[in-house]
């Protein structure tokens, strides 16, 4: 599972994750706890690469750059 924490724009990143596909590797919102949102995904051997891709969105989205956030996997 993935956790994005971010104070600001919850519901932004929960659109702009949830459903979100690429490179074979598929993001569903899970649950919203305070400001972390969790998601799953298919590929649970690929989560590092899953990490990697939520970060790259939420960077290059039109709110990117104007966020504080972080982006992690469960342990």
């Amino acid at each position: 599972m993935i956790v994005v924490s971010c104070p600001l724009k919850k519901d932004y990143i929960v659109e702009l994750i949830d459903g979100y596909s690429e490179e074979g590797i598929e993001f569903k919102h899970e649950k919203t706890e305070g400001i972390k949102m969790y998601f799953s995904i298919n590929d649970e051997e690929r989560i590092d690469r899953g990490v990697r891709l939520v970060k790259d969105r939420i960077k290059a989205s039109e709110l990117g750059k104007a966020l504080f956030f972080n982006v992690d996997k469960t342990k």
